[in-house]
């Protein structure tokens, strides 16, 4: 009886073996393999603007306080119609002066982001910290509020164009183009998004004076994606 259970199962193991050899999974099948790629480039819409405030002396020798610096800094945002929303402190610290091994006072530091939405803004900003004497700005970041659906039309563009050339690829031989085998995305190849893989280019911009709206300029954001689909042949 053991002899015929042990004949009985080798026989199930050589008949599902022999099955798995002749599906068409394993089958030699004919391919060809393309990469398709696609880009988008899109101007900023969201921009921001790191400032840091610290207690210094003005150069007509007054103290100019951190308080003094943050009342002019919210009237001024809120004098160029930006929401007071869009201001955050992002840190502060406190460092104590010491002169001869005696503590002096503390000096204070504190950095707020500004959120906004064009070049416009940024200008109109820069010329109004330059004019209160806040000259420690500068622009930290940009970012798109479609960056998520640019993702998605970009990614759809680059397979669709690997299987664009696929097809006349094969076509020129007279063969047609079956289904895909294998879909590898090669992944962003430039734009580090704040979301994920963009890379964010701009022309960094420190207040100098009045020619603000000349200076100020922002690359646009660039979205590529590349994909690797292998098909087979019919």
């Amino acid at each position: 009886m053991k002899k015929l259970l042990l004949v009985a199962l080798l026989f199930a193991a050589v008949h599902t073996n022999a099955q798995s050899k002749n599906t068409p999974e394993s089958a030699d099948i004919p391919f060809i393999e393309v990469t398709g790629r696609a880009e988008k480039e899109v101007a900023p819409d969201i921009i921001y603007v790191g400032i840091t405030l610290s207690d210094k002396i003005t150069g007509k020798g007054a103290e100019y306080t951190i308080g003094e610096q943050e009342n002019r800094l919210k009237k001024l945002i809120a004098g160029l119609n930006i929401d007071m929303s869009n201001l955050v402190l992002a840190s502060a610290s406190t460092n104590t002066i010491v002169k001869k091994e005696k503590e002096k006072g503390v000096a204070q530091r504190k950095e707020y982001i500004v959120k906004l939405s064009n070049a416009g803004q940024v200008n109109q900003l820069f010329e109004g910290l330059y004019n209160n004497e806040i000259k420690d700005a500068r622009v930290t970041k940009v970012d798109h509020t479609r960056i998520v659906e640019l993702n998605k039309e970009t990614r759809i563009s680059a397979i669709k164009a690997a299987k664009d050339k696929a097809t006349y690829l094969l076509e020129a031989i007279g063969e047609q183009i079956g289904k895909p085998l294998e879909i590898t995305e090669k992944g962003q190849v430039g734009y580090n998004s704040g979301s994920s893989n963009m890379s964010n280019s701009v022309n960094y911009y420190s207040i100098g004076g009045g020619d603000a709206e000349e200076n100020t300029e922002f690359k646009k954001i660039k979205i590529v994606f590349e994909y690797f689909i292998k098909y087979s042949i019919k």
